[in-house]
């Protein structure tokens, strides 16, 4: 596993749930559905929470808002990347992993995504669990905190006449170099 490393020291800001990360029933249902041994190591952790989310956890564009809690989501069964990083944050904070939600954008057609890191011994780490595979390349990271509204990358503030929009295309390609 070749995958982007962050060595910072450990915020424990990222040890707490959030607004859309609390533990609620249906959090702790999966949760207590995983079968996490004590001697497993962080990463072998993370493998077993993703794994029991992407068992029981749908991709559907449009079932959820940027208000959808973790527990929400998990309730309807079904929600987008961002439910996916809330739901996998909630359940490693629960257990006792630092855990902390990424935005920014993967390789393709410009759409944005959502990815969790999570610290081990020193370092952050990279997990998707909308696909549930560890990040190696493709991945370009903007902004990470405790979920989503710490690093909206869709806000901001405009200026000028109401008739106006705005269109934005992005495309992210690898390049040899």
């Amino acid at each position: 596993m070749e995958t982007y490393r962050i060595c910072e020291e450990l915020n424990s800001l990222f040890l707490y749930p959030s607004d859309c990360t609390q533990p609620l029933p249906f959090v702790e249902q999966m949760f207590q559905s995983v079968d996490l041994i004590e001697t497993d190591t962080i990463s072998h952790k993370i493998e077993k929470l993703g794994a029991k989310l992407h068992e029981n956890f749908l991709y559907e564009t449009g079932s959820t808002t940027i208000k959808t809690t973790a527990n929400q989501a998990l309730e309807m069964g079904k929600g987008v990347c961002q439910d996916f990083a809330h739901i996998m944050t909630a359940l490693c904070r629960r257990a006792n992993i630092p855990t902390r939600y990424v935005a920014g954008f993967m390789m393709g057609e410009g759409y944005t995504h959502a990815w969790i890191e999570f610290y081990e011994l020193g370092i952050w780490l990279p997990f998707d669990p909308t696909h549930n595979r560890w990040i190696e390349d493709g991945y370009i990271k903007l902004a990470h905190g405790r979920d989503y509204a710490d690093c909206p990358i869709e806000r901001g503030l405009f200026n000028g006449a109401t008739y106006q929009t705005l269109a934005v295309n992005l495309s992210v390609e690898a390049v040899q170099q």
